[in-house]
């Protein structure tokens, strides 16, 4: 879901090829972040799943504090 928030907020959802109503809503929590902290979080995401398939880390624990993270804001 952050990847397709990134990429509209990127392109305008110019060029991809997702449903309209996706881009729309996409568009509409893209207003919600800036570039950057859409960027942040999709990084936080990656370091998550590499984590999670690397090391023996509680799945729930990173979740929930991913979700702290973001609730910051």
């Amino acid at each position: 879901q952050i990847g397709i928030v990134l990429k509209v907020k990127i392109t305008n959802g110019d060029g991809l090829k997702l449903h309209p109503y996706v881009i729309e809503q996409a568009r509409r929590q893209s207003r919600e972040f800036s570039l950057g902290e859409l960027h942040r979080l999709a990084t936080q995401l990656l370091q998550m799943d590499h984590k999670l398939k690397t090391e023996s880390r509680d799945p729930h624990l990173l979740l929930d504090l991913f979700v702290v993270d973001v609730c910051k804001k």
